[in-house]
């Protein structure tokens, strides 16, 4: 019990600041795409009679915009994100009305905020470096989770509803190891889905980026030339291959031949961007390549739920307020945890200080 005890405690330290900011910027992007229609399009809506043809039509308007780039990433407007959005690599996103084209400028400060935690949070601002600490903070997060069981478990009977909410009188130190442990036992089960799904997530990011070959710099990235209704039909023609979907990633491909890459999403596919890609020679008006979800084997069908279930895009609202009270709760774990620790040194330090003033009286 005491390995167990010593383990915990010093794991649980060592990965305090980057669980800290973590759980702060998760906090805020579990509900980005709230505060983005509080703050910038309040205004935004879906029409009803919103079809394909209409989205089609508007693309071909964005990207004649001066403001278009060949190397942007366009996402198609939904229920969810009722507006058009364009991200170049590197850059801010721009935000455009649906039908007029306008682009929105209210509060779109929050905007490179967004951004900035969202890259805190999937590679803490380091590239692969920040992705292998991020692997390694969620697997001894879940190691905390298991030697959390191992210490609660022979305490167990003592479990009280009144030790996991804080109470509304004045905290004492010398009740944080007792809500520490109560409230993390009932966390557990929400906090073990999201960090190991942000351990899988984040496994395949560096596996990928360790395996890949290596990418050899060009000064620059051509761009076949697109012609008007060109996009309008490879986007009618991807829907129309895959029954039940809807748009959601648009971008142009590198090449001498002009070529676009549509991202679907299939009707009540728990991802919210979809996971079925199509590529389209414009030229030729065919498709040169076709991933369908439905298609894949199960263990990428289950891979493809892991971002829905870390971040709750996509899913119910009571999976969103439970993903929340996970990030909240966490930080609450991450106080009461650490002043548990300095309580602890507090009365060694005091001990210590006894014994020598003893020592130094009877000598």
């Amino acid at each position: 019990m005491a390995v167990f005890r010593v383990l915990h405690r010093w794991i649980g330290l060592s990965v305090v600041p980057i669980f800290f900011v973590t759980c702060l910027t998760g906090l805020a992007l579990v509900y980005q795409k709230g505060i983005v229609r509080q703050m910038v399009t309040p205004d935004a809506v879906l029409p009803d009679q919103y079809g394909v043809q209409q989205v089609g039509a508007e693309l071909e308007q964005l990207m004649a915009m001066p403001q278009f780039h060949s190397d942007a990433l366009i996402k198609a407007p939904n229920a969810e994100e009722p507006y058009w959005w364009i991200r170049r690599p590197g850059g801010d996103k721009q935000l455009f009305r649906i039908g007029d084209l306008q682009q929105y400028e209210q509060g779109v400060w929050i905007l490179p905020v967004l951004e900035f935690a969202r890259h805190l949070h999937i590679e803490l601002l380091s590239g692969l470096v920040g992705e292998v600490l991020l692997l390694y903070v969620g697997l001894m997060t879940l190691l905390l989770g298991f030697t959390g069981i191992w210490l609660w478990w022979p305490q167990r009977r003592g479990f009280h509803w009144r030790w996991v909410i804080p109470p509304r009188r004045r905290l004492k130190l010398k009740s944080f190891l007792r809500l520490h442990s109560q409230s993390g036992i009932v966390l557990l089960p929400m906090f073990v889905v999201v960090t190991l799904t942000a351990s899988v997530m984040m496994f395949q990011k560096v596996r990928n980026a360790l395996t890949a070959a290596p990418v050899v710099a060009t000064e620059m990235v051509d761009y076949a030339e697109v012609s008007n209704g060109q996009i309008a039909a490879a986007l009618k023609l991807s829907v129309d291959s895959i029954e039940n979907s809807w748009p959601t990633y648009i971008r142009l491909l590198p090449g001498d031949v002009p070529t676009a890459k549509f991202r679907l999403r299939l009707e009540d596919e728990w991802h919210p961007n979809g996971r079925t890609n199509i590529v389209v020679d414009l030229g030729a008006m065919a498709i040169t390549d076709l991933q369908d979800v439905r298609q894949a084997r199960p263990l990428k069908q289950v891979l493809n739920q892991m971002y829905p279930l870390h971040s709750s895009y996509g899913m119910p609202l009571f999976y969103s307020i439970l993903t929340a009270l996970v990030g909240v709760g966490s930080l609450w774990l991450l106080v009461t945890g650490t002043g548990s620790w300095l309580r602890v040194n507090l009365r060694q330090n005091q001990f210590q200080r006894s014994k020598l003033q003893l020592a130094e009286k009877t000598g």
